[in-house]
């Protein structure tokens, strides 16, 4: 609002020139008289004196009118009223007038000290109406009847955007313009029931609340508007008073709280533990969530007003007294295992916790009941399954233990039995082979000394008795070798397998070039293996292509290796299929990217004749002991099975593809030996 004059008057000042005036006035005055009266002629005694006074009072209040009200009594008496010189008065009239002059003026003079110092009072009132009214929180706006608006204080003047008093609208249509005003839920309000119109219609209101908003700018805000008005004489309204108090935050605020209050609510009825609060004086249940009543049986109406102890939490009255006591000292407890009754006898065990909490400067107790029954149940549960564990543990401890021994005590016995049936075979092979010895013997001696005595069949008997000997002497032989392979503990070391294939090319005389064609196509690795093992396998297999053949037929054997080992073949692959690859021969299948797996370390040595082949339903039964599919050849049935046993004991496989009139490829595959290159010429 605007501030008009001083706030305060300045006291000293105006009486000291009030006292000034009494003294200067009033010699001015008599001399005044006098001059008149020697001009113009005889005039009132004390017309001069009277302004003096007057003037005296206005400016210094009591006590300079009473000082010019003296000094001009006391210089009409001596100076003006007859006999002049003298403090005498010689007429009545005189003394008359006189004293009516002292009281006059007296008068004025007090009446001046009670006027003075209510207009100081005034001003000082009005001085600090204006301090209010300009820093108040509050807006304040003032107009007349009529629409004119006649001030803004500070906080009217930042809650509208201005920055001076200049900017103001004068007139009403003219915040209008600059104005929107809606009511809260977004409604434009017409302007006849604008706050500031109802206030000049004289319309008196609190509390009003709209939405205001700048349209320049979009600056906006919410107030609480209230209205009234100054009475003139007549009861019309003379001035207009609007108060708004910005309660934009305030609905901001109320407006979170409300939307807090909703989520609180909605969790405090959703949650799945219970929820109690309780008044922290009389100890009794204010509210309940759902959740309890479910888990009681009881309705809210059932819950509210009762103590703990009432509805089953606690043992009784003391045992809940004494927890509150404990809660109000220590702000919460804690019950991790709290047997809890329903309504219906049911017995739920629950975790109870209890808090104090502020709430708008109350206290109010909060419990939270968490339903641990089935936790309980399955901790029990679990317990006993732990403990069955334990249990089934320590019986199986037992029962492997008792197994172990019995392991230990049936491998000992099988050790032992083992041992002695090779000892016993071992025996029985070597004292069978005297008895052949002795049979081939003298069957030898009866031919030579009494051929010619005998008759041709006893002789062929004969014959067939040594030859008989001989097939049962090897067969002994063969057996002694695979039980030897059998006890024997295998030494593996790298061995070069192109220099003893060749060494046994040359040192035996059924594989010299005279009776087979044999040649090696590649060179042979160096593989980890037990040189006497693989002398064994090789002389098998060589001995086998050499000797399965078509008879008058010269035996072609072809040597070859390759690195790695094949993919199986996809189903429904056979050997024909191999033929039809690689015409009539049956040559070697060389090794491609596509046939050969990527495990590194391994290489496979293959032995292909083009004997009589086997078929394929003996594939796998010839590598079994005792074995001779075609009788018409000599042989004990034990060499191939010799081999499997030699090659699995060197960590190695075996494997044979062939069909009947196209030869047989016999291969086997070991381990190369660490730092050597696949073949070694």
């Amino acid at each position: 609002m605007k501030r008009k004059g001083q706030l305060y008057p300045r006291p000293a000042t105006g009486l000291a020139t009030g006292y000034v005036v009494a003294v200067g006035g009033t010699a001015a005055a008599a001399l005044l008289r006098w001059v008149l009266c020697n001009t113009v002629g005889e005039i009132p005694a004390f017309i001069t004196f009277y302004p003096v006074v007057l003037v005296s009072a206005a400016l210094g209040g009591r006590g300079p009118g009473l000082l010019a009200t003296f000094l001009s009594a006391l210089a009409a008496a001596c100076f003006l009223i007859e006999p002049r010189g003298q403090l005498a008065i010689a007429h009545v009239a005189d003394a008359v007038g006189l004293a009516i002059f002292i009281a006059i003026n007296v008068a004025i003079s007090l009446l001046s000290g009670r006027f003075r110092l209510a207009r100081q009072a005034t001003l000082s009132a009005s001085a600090q109406l204006e301090a209010i009214i300009a820093n108040m929180t509050d807006a304040l706006v003032a107009c007349d009847p009529q629409g004119n608006v006649l001030g803004f204080n500070p906080a009217a003047l930042r809650l509208h955007g201005f920055s001076t008093e200049a900017q103001v609208p004068k007139a009403l249509d003219e915040f209008h313009q600059l104005f929107e005003v809606t009511d809260l839920g977004g409604q434009p309000r017409p302007i006849e029931t604008w706050p500031l119109s109802r206030a000049i219609r004289g319309e008196v209101f609190t509390d009003q609340e709209v939405r205001v908003r700048r349209r320049d700018t979009g600056q906006e805000f919410i107030g609480s508007f209230s209205g009234t008005v100054v009475p003139g004489q007549d009861r019309s309204t003379t001035l207009a008073i609007v108060t708004i108090r910005d309660i934009t935050r305030h609905n901001r605020l109320e407006a979170a709280l409300r939307a807090s209050e909703v989520r609180y609510r909605r969790l405090f009825e959703a949650a799945r533990d219970g929820v109690l609060l309780l008044d922290i004086h009389s100890q009794k249940i204010t509210d309940a969530n759902p959740f309890m009543f479910d888990l009681l049986g009881y309705t809210h109406e059932d819950l509210v007003g009762k103590e703990l102890w009432e509805i089953g939490f606690l043992k009784d009255a003391e045992t809940s007294h004494a927890a509150f006591d404990r809660l109000a000292r220590e702000g919460r407890i804690r019950y991790e295992d709290l047997p809890l009754q329903t309504r219906t006898g049911e017995v739920r065990e629950v975790e109870f916790v209890s808090n104090v909490y502020d709430e708008g400067g109350r206290s109010v107790i909060q419990c939270n009941i968490r339903d641990i029954t089935r936790r309980k149940q399955t901790e029990r549960q679990r317990a006993q399954a732990e403990e069955a564990v334990r249990a089934a543990r320590t019986e199986l401890a037992r029962a492997n233990a008792e197994l172990e021994q019995n392991v230990r005590n049936r491998t000992a016995r099988l050790q032992e039995t083992i041992a002695e049936l090779e000892h016993f075979s071992y025996t029985i092979t070597h004292d069978m082979r005297a008895p052949l010895r002795a049979m081939r013997g003298l069957g030898g001696l009866l031919l030579e000394e009494c051929s010619e005595c005998l008759h041709p069949t006893r002789r062929e008997y004969i014959r067939r008795i040594a030859e008989a000997a001989d097939r049962m002497d090897r067969l002994i032989t063969d057996a002694l070798q695979y039980s030897g392979v059998v006890r024997q503990q295998f030494v593996l070391v790298p061995v070069d397998a192109g220099a003893l294939l060749r060494g046994m090319l040359e040192s035996y005389p059924e594989l010299q070039p005279a009776h087979a064609n044999i040649r090696i196509d590649t060179a042979l690795p160096v593989v980890l293996g037990n040189q006497a093992g693989l002398t064994q396998c090789f002389s098998n297999l060589l001995g086998n292509a050499v000797k399965f053949v078509h008879p008058g037929q010269t035996p072609e054997v072809r040597v070859w290796a390759e690195a790695g080992t094949r993919e199986p073949e996809p189903e429904g692959q056979g050997e024909s299929d191999r033929q039809a690859d690689t015409g009539d021969s049956p040559g070697p299948c060389p090794p491609t990217p596509d046939r050969l797996s990527p495990l590194a370390g391994r290489v496979r040595i293959w032995f292909e004749d083009k004997g009589i082949g086997i078929e394929k339903e003996y594939h796998d039964k010839i590598w079994e002991m005792f074995q001779q599919l075609n009788r018409s050849y000599e042989g004990t049935g034990i060499g191939l099975a010799l081999v499997r046993k030699v090659v699995e004991r060197m960590g190695g496989e075996v494997g044979v593809e062939s069909e009947p009139g196209h030869g047989s490829r016999f291969w086997v595959e070991l381990k190369r030996a660490e730092g050597q290159p696949g073949t070694n010429p």
